[in-house]
């Protein structure tokens, strides 16, 4: 008899998340609604301002595990994580930086913990932004490019793009060819980063690299290095402090290796910076599930 061979379908690819929560220094705008919560938990449309990212994440079919990191107190979020581990079923956990290392740093402190299982995807999300979070499609549209990262972009009046990551695409294969964070001499483009990545297993050796490069160039007198981070924040007394910032220090980087793609949603999207933006996203929350 021939011997018939099964056909298995090919594991699913597995997926992290990464929301990215900042600290108690930070939203000084949303006072004086975050007074007594901190501002991830300050509640939008009737839930914590993080559970609709958590929630975006969790409809994911290969999301393997959803990692909060910030600067807070981690007694803050023990009985969220909790709850929202088991409604999604979902491991949610929460790593806490020794204090404040900007947008990136602790993706850098902690790569080895995001990269433990060899995913094969990782969504980065800031906090404070909302949106219809189309992590699907996004996730699509990053495999069918095979680069190292995407970018979630809208189009925003020309007078306000200034305001945010401004993103220059090849109009045929939306590849990435200029990006610069806030332009404020210039007009650059209109199509702005809207705070949320889709990144292949890369992204984390590209900031590994550059918190390499930064922690060595004081002993170095890498002048190259010193002078383009981001922040003073990154160097105190002629040591690296573990500060890096995502947009700045890393995805200009690969932008400039065009390593990058952006995909354009013409849903809503807002910052939530203010107590005003809170209150306009919860109208959109509400329109978009309604």
């Amino acid at each position: 008899l021939p011997v018939q061979h099964r056909h298995h379908p090919p594991p699913p690819h597995m997926v992290k998340a990464v929301i990215l929560l900042g600290g108690e220094t930070k939203g000084t705008r949303f006072r004086p609604l975050a007074l007594t919560l901190p501002k991830p938990l300050f509640p939008v449309a009737g839930k914590p301002m993080v559970y609709h990212h958590i929630e975006a994440c969790a409809s994911l079919p290969s999301i393997r595990e959803v990692v909060l990191i910030g600067f807070y107190n981690e007694n803050l979020f023990v009985d969220f994580t909790e709850r929202v581990s088991r409604e999604f079923n979902i491991p949610v956990r929460y790593l806490k930086e020794p204090g404040p290392l900007g947008t990136a740093g602790g993706l850098f402190l902690f790569r080895k913990e995001l990269i433990a299982g060899a995913p094969d995807y990782l969504f980065i999300l800031h906090c404070d932004i909302g949106c219809a979070f189309p992590l699907l499609p996004m996730l699509a549209f990053h495999k069918r490019h095979g680069c190292v990262g995407t970018i979630l972009s809208c189009r925003v009046p020309k007078e306000k793009a200034g305001n945010f990551g401004c993103i220059v695409e090849d109009p045929g294969t939306h590849q990435v060819k200029h990006y610069a964070e806030k332009p404020t001499e210039t007009f650059i483009s209109n199509l702005v980063n809207c705070g949320v990545y889709c990144f292949g297993p890369q992204f984390l050796e590209a900031v590994g690299r550059v918190g390499e490069r930064l922690k060595e160039a004081p002993c170095t007198g890498n002048l190259d290095a010193l002078q383009r981070s981001a922040s003073r924040d990154s160097f105190l007394n002629g040591q690296f402090t573990g500060y890096i910032q995502l947009e700045q220090d890393v995805i200009q980087e690969l932008a400039d290796t065009n390593q990058l793609f952006a995909y354009e949603t013409t849903d809503f999207w807002s910052q939530i910076k203010t107590p005003g933006a809170a209150i306009e996203l919860q109208s959109l929350y509400f329109q978009h599930y309604a």
